[in-house]
């Protein structure tokens, strides 16, 4: 996945949030597939409102999170190629 290609995208979460127990995180999507998520991994799905491009996405958890963008990009492309493919995100029209 480029970040070039992708930024000015918007992605949608899908599935519901069943929860926590321990560290991990558990989404549900309507197949009864159920996802535990780490934490990274929930925050990113957490930020897919649907409203906003990636690029303003990841600027906006660089501010929240206090940590500078470009360090961020790679996660955020990695983990969101992950959700992409576990169907528990979808690029918004």
């Amino acid at each position: 996945m480029n970040y070039e290609e992708v930024k000015n995208k918007i992605y949608l979460r899908q599935g519901v949030d069943l929860g926590m127990q321990g560290d991990n995180f558990y989404v549900g999507l309507p197949d009864n597939t159920v996802y535990e998520l780490p934490p990274a991994v929930y925050y990113v799905w957490t930020t897919l409102d649907g409203e906003r491009t990636l690029e303003k996405t990841i600027e906006d958890s660089s501010s929240e999170l206090q940590i500078d963008k470009q360090a961020l990009i790679e996660p955020f492309l990695a983990i969101l190629e992950k959700l992409l493919e576990a169907k528990l995100a979808v690029e918004k029209a």
